[in-house]
């Protein structure tokens, strides 16, 4: 599922504008949003993504990014991202954002991207090898203890 077009068409739908005027930066305030239409907004994501988050922090939801990370965040548990099989040409960089922060069981927000993720995060070297076959990445790398979750986003998608 393509998560960021989802949250566009469903921001589409509830402020009534043309998704070709939204982007990820767009403020939702800008477009006349109030409280009640972010309120919708989250309530309809969750509804349509089966999202069970009791979470219903508006203050941090004010972009488009922020709905799309929110809903990245708490779309993928666990359980989907262990059963996943990824095509590295079509996972975007928040989705290996939410990948990597479930596998190492840090919150999407608190993952430092620069924080080098054996010495720094202290993540076993099991927890990688995992991580690392799910988005089909070189298993050599594993054992470089300077290896940052930036890194893997610019291997993972093709970002050189």
């Amino acid at each position: 599922m393509d998560i960021e077009k989802k949250v566009i068409e469903i921001i589409s739908d509830i402020l009534k504008i043309p998704k070709d005027k939204i982007n990820k930066k767009s403020k939702l305030q800008d477009f006349g949003a109030n409280e009640l239409n972010l309120l919708d907004i989250l309530k309809t994501l969750k509804t349509q993504l089966e999202i069970n988050n009791t979470d219903e922090d508006l203050q941090n939801l004010q972009t488009v990014e922020d709905f799309i990370d929110y809903a990245i965040c708490y779309y993928y548990n666990e359980d989907d991202i262990c059963n996943l099989e990824f095509a590295t040409d079509c996972i975007d960089t928040s989705e290996v954002i939410a990948i990597v922060s479930a596998n190492l069981n840090i919150p999407h927000t608190d993952l430092d991207l620069d924080a080098r993720l054996v010495e720094d995060l202290h993540c076993s070297i099991s927890d990688l090898r995992f991580l690392f076959t799910k988005l089909g990445l070189d298993l050599d790398k594993i054992m470089d203890p300077e290896i940052t979750t930036n890194e893997i986003i610019k291997t993972t998608c093709n970002l050189f």
